[in-house]
């Protein structure tokens, strides 16, 4: 589609919801789309660009591609933040020791509030975890994955993978290990 500016802008906007649902698809594990369902965060994405339309100032196509996207991000940020919200009020601050939880680093790649170049370089962050963890064993994965970016609790995650949960403690540990490694 060629981008025009005029009446028509909100009306295109769904002609982008493949392309919005296929990046949203590759940015959320299998595992968490039981908690961020991607065409959920497609619509949420398309409802803020309709609504904000005026605030578009480029021209081409390929500038409203990477608005929609930017917006897509921010809604993946706000749909994380959340979850792991929810997470806190369940465990409390006493059992999150400072250090142990990828939480706090993930939230900061996934900040609002930013520059593009700070974008450009959380985005490098999000693709070396990405594929840091790619190299990690399934289980150590699926564990992290659970655990940390779903935020169940040991039990809930012990009770998914089958294993008992001091299996799950150690899967958790040494994939947080492994990629600590791999991160620096």
């Amino acid at each position: 589609m060629i981008w025009s500016n005029g009446a028509d802008q909100p009306r295109a906007l769904p002609l982008y919801a493949d392309e919005l649902r296929r990046m949203a698809r590759a940015r959320i594990s299998p595992e968490l789309r039981g908690i961020l369902d991607p065409s959920d965060l497609v619509q949420q994405t398309l409802l803020i660009a309709c609504a904000k339309i005026d605030q578009f100032r480029g021209t081409t196509n390929a500038e409203f591609r990477a608005w929609l996207r930017t917006i897509l991000r921010r809604a993946l940020g706000r749909a994380l933040r959340r979850s792991m919200d929810r997470r806190r009020e369940r465990i409390g601050p006493e059992e999150e020791r400072p250090g142990c939880s990828m939480a706090d680093p993930w939230m900061a790649m996934v900040a609002e509030d930013t520059s593009p170049s700070e974008s450009a370089g959380r985005a490098e962050e999000l693709r070396r975890l990405a594929a840091a963890m790619a190299l990690l064993p399934r289980d150590q994965r699926t564990a992290i994955e659970l655990h940390h970016f779903q935020s169940l609790s040991l039990a809930e995650v012990s009770a998914r993978m089958g294993r008992t949960p001091s299996s799950v403690a150690g899967l958790i540990f040494r994939g947080g290990r492994s990629l600590r490694r791999a991160l620096q």
